[in-house]
């Protein structure tokens, strides 16, 4: 335990570098390894950490498909929650049909992302976003690619998926090249 709190205190300084850093993980592991494996202690594993539930709002909103007003909700009240736990999130773009965002890698590593996204927007965003697919923003930089490479893309997203890999486009580089900044 010594070691951990020893690295987590080198490491929050910020001036490890990377090989430093990935050598101090590994003797921490061994050491946890070493003392579950002596104390007789199971190891962790994701089954048996709490579950997290979703809202009753979030609930509520899949009982009969999602609208794009409760797609709208549910994200609001997502971007609460990460508010509330100090962790707002950065670059949101409020699309016709998509919401984009990006957050911090530490609410990322405090759970915070986690606890929020499925307790109040997962499900209703994965549901919108399959029903919305044609105007992801995967396929809307796919289909300015295609148009790019002076092809007339079709609608859907299988269909313009087929029409990149037809046409030898790099799939990578036209996310890279017409996706978002």
């Amino acid at each position: 335990m010594a070691a951990f709190s020893a690295c987590k205190e080198i490491m929050m300084r910020r001036r490890l570098s990377n090989l430093t850093a990935a050598l101090c993980a590994v003797v921490v592991l061994a050491g946890c390894a070493e003392a579950a494996a002596s104390a007789g202690v199971a190891p962790l594993i994701r089954e048996a950490l709490p579950s997290i539930e979703a809202s009753s709002q979030q609930e509520s909103e899949l009982e009969d498909g999602v609208t794009e007003e409760e797609y709208r909700a549910a994200f609001t009240r997502f971007e609460a929650c990460m508010d509330d736990a100090g962790s707002p999130l950065v670059r949101v773009h409020r699309n016709d049909s998509m919401i984009e965002y990006s957050m911090r890698a530490e609410a990322y590593d405090a759970g915070v992302s986690d606890r929020c996204y499925i307790a109040e927007f997962q499900q209703v965003d994965e549901r919108w976003q399959f029903l919305n697919k044609d105007e992801s923003v995967a396929n809307r930089a796919n289909r300015a690619c295609l148009t790019a490479a002076g092809v007339t893309p079709k609608t859907t997203t299988e269909d313009v998926w087929a029409q990149i890999l037809e046409s030898g486009l790099d799939p990578t580089k036209c996310a890279q090249e017409y996706g978002p900044e």
